[in-house]
């Protein structure tokens, strides 16, 4: 590894405090950055060579890369977080190139939205099974669609989060109306549960096949599941049911501030790049 690019991790360790996870993902990127540079030389090029239009042509190779937004502004920070090291440290050749590597407006990505149809179709994939797991893939699905909740925030459920008399959730410090949700979660509680919990003092929510209760990732897993039974394709993920949930409710003629308190927004700005997607796709 470059030398500057190890006195760089070293000085995020040390003096930044970052965490181990973070700087191994900034060392990968930084590999990759270097990859790039020392691109038809038969040596490692060092920080002299780097260029604004080099740093250009890299920020133009990431995006066509198709990665995630969340990894691509990742990457795209890494770089820039170096080169702001190096500029601070006196190297030459690096001014000014950490603005040719922010993501320009064409670079955000929509997120992925599904279709009325296409929820549908997620909704149904695990009703057709009466087995403990499915009738809980099923609770949690139609969960995420009708309150908008996050997986962290389904994660943190307790029983006592439910109260079938109101049809409601108290969740992630507000109460949500659990609309057609109800039934699938009253369904799983009564039949699905109790095949699931091996501690009866368990009060997670959702359990897992240990009878433990499921984290994020294994929401994320069990979305990732039914979206594929679905024929979805890839990349469904809780936040795309969550997403689409905006959108719906926007086409539903809700305006930003009821999405916003259903949603349990603190700003609004979170739900602007829907409405302009909904100005739009009404303009085509």
């Amino acid at each position: 590894m470059q030398k500057a690019i190890q006195e760089f991790l070293h000085y995020l360790e040390q003096v930044q405090g970052c965490a181990q996870n973070t700087i191994l993902a900034y060392e990968n990127d930084l590999m990759q950055f270097q990859r790039f540079i020392n691109e038809g030389s038969s040596h490692a090029m060092g920080p002299d060579s780097y260029s604004q239009d080099r740093a250009e042509i890299y920020r133009a190779r990431l995006s066509q890369e198709g990665y995630r937004p969340s990894t691509f502004y990742r990457k795209l920070a890494a770089v820039r977080s170096y080169l702001d090291y190096l500029r601070e440290k006196g190297m030459l050749g690096v001014v000014a190139m950490s603005e040719q590597l922010r993501p320009s407006p064409m670079e955000r990505k929509m997120p992925l939205v599904l279709s009325r149809d296409a929820i549908g179709k997620l909704l149904k994939a695990p009703a057709n099974l009466d087995s403990p797991m499915a009738l809980r893939d099923r609770a949690i699905l139609e969960l995420i669609y009708r309150t908008g909740l996050r997986a962290s925030d389904i994660a943190n459920l307790k029983l006592e989060n439910v109260n079938f008399d109101l049809a409601s959730l108290h969740a992630a410090g507000r109460i949500c109306a659990l609309e057609e949700a109800i039934e699938p979660i009253r369904e799983y509680i009564d039949s699905g549960r109790p095949h699931l919990a091996l501690n009866h003092e368990e009060r997670a929510l959702f359990l897992n096949q240990r009878g433990k209760g499921l984290t994020r990732q294994g929401i994320w897993l069990i979305v990732k599941r039914w979206s594929e039974v679905a024929e979805l394709g890839e990349g469904v993920s809780p936040h795309t049911i969550r997403h689409s949930l905006v959108t719906h409710l926007l086409e539903d003629g809700r305006t930003v501030r009821e999405v916003q308190i259903k949603l349990g927004m603190k700003s609004p700005n979170s739900i602007r790049i829907f409405t302009a997607a909904h100005r739009k796709a009404g303009s085509d």
